[in-house]
């Protein structure tokens, strides 16, 4: 019975921390201003290393580095946590102290899944532990990203001694965190989904993710947020969208930042166009967009409203365009 304090709001919880009785406390950590340097963890789970909060550090190598002081910080006799797939956090393992517990599709990994499936709101994976066959995963969330959270949770469990059947029985339970793949409403054989993403690997993430569970057309607005991510990480913006059949990009979310000339939501919908995409849409004004969605939306779409500022205020009115109830 832990204590939870994570940044999303728990699906099961209705909140987005819970005080437990027991002995742990399960912190979802903020590498973004270096505050999770002031933490110090029994275990650290490092999902994933991007080139993100580039307004607070200089280079890749600079937040390397702090991943590193990070993990490094975890008692002698406990171990760091991480994705092999991913190429940042494998190229830390040669410069941490502790032992390191790998996860991934990778054969490599200490954890590893195969035979990945998906349909709709559930995904699901063979998972073994150094070769030994643990059982089947099932999940109630979409997406090879929610198997890959999983694999950290299983590890996680594992170094703790918990069996591997109460690990994947409690991980079936699982209903996923608000604003993560969110469904708002369903009209018809339309879905209409609310996604916090704004960082290209988790945009790419979400829509592939409806790609493979579903298999349907998506339509997706999207809300850029701040000027310095959109400036450092264009062009990787300007080729996350392809899972997405149509478009809309509307103005950005400055939260709190200054403009920076030349870096705009038209600069992005111009880019996206430059690198292929056929059909995307440039809407400055917010208030504009449910009406041009109703307009472009086909009758099984799959409706995605991405982003981490103000764009989830024109969900009711999408909703109502689409002729569904709020």
């Amino acid at each position: 019975d832990p204590t939870i304090i994570v940044g999303g709001r728990l699906n099961t919880l209705g909140a987005h921390a819970k005080l437990g009785q027991g002995d742990f406390i399960v912190a979802e950590a903020d590498e973004s201003d270096r505050s999770f340097l002031y933490l110090s963890p029994f275990i650290a789970v490092l999902t994933n290393l991007d080139e993100e909060h580039l307004d607070q550090y200089k280079t890749l190598e600079e937040i390397k580095k702090t991943f590193i002081s990070f993990a490094n910080k975890v008692p002698f006799y406990c171990p760091v946590i991480l994705c092999l797939d991913d190429a940042n956090l494998q190229s830390l393992i040669p410069n941490l102290e502790r032992r390191v517990i790998t996860y991934g599709f990778s054969a490599q990994a200490d954890i590893y899944a195969q035979n990945p499936s998906f349909a709709e709101f559930s995904s699901s994976s063979t998972v073994f532990w150094q070769g030994k066959k643990l059982g089947t995963l099932r999940l109630n969330v979409p997406g090879l990203h929610s198997i890959y959270n999983a694999m950290a949770a299983i590890a996680v469990g594992l170094d703790l001694d918990i069996p591997s059947q109460t690990i994947l029985k409690g991980l079936a339970k699982f209903k996923g965190i608000g604003r993560r793949f969110e469904l708002k409403a369903q009209i018809g054989k339309k879905y209409i989904f609310e996604d916090y993403a704004h960082h290209p690997t988790e945009i790419k993430a979400t829509l592939e993710a409806a790609k493979l569970g579903w298999g349907r057309r998506i339509l997706a607005v999207f809300q850029p947020h701040r000027y310095t991510r959109l400036a450092l990480l264009m062009d990787q913006f300007s080729t996350c969208f392809n899972q997405a059949d149509t478009l809309i990009i509307t103005e950005i979310y400055p939260a709190g930042e200054k403009p920076i000339p030349g870096i705009s939501g038209r600069k992005l919908f111009e880019a996206i166009q430059t690198y292929g995409h056929k059909d995307v849409y440039f809407e400055p004004e917010m208030a504009q967009i449910p009406d041009l969605v109703q307009r472009l939306a086909q009758p099984e779409d799959l409706i995605f409203v991405l982003g981490a500022g103000s764009i989830y205020r024109i969900i009711p009115e999408i909703i109502k365009k689409l002729g569904g109830k709020n």
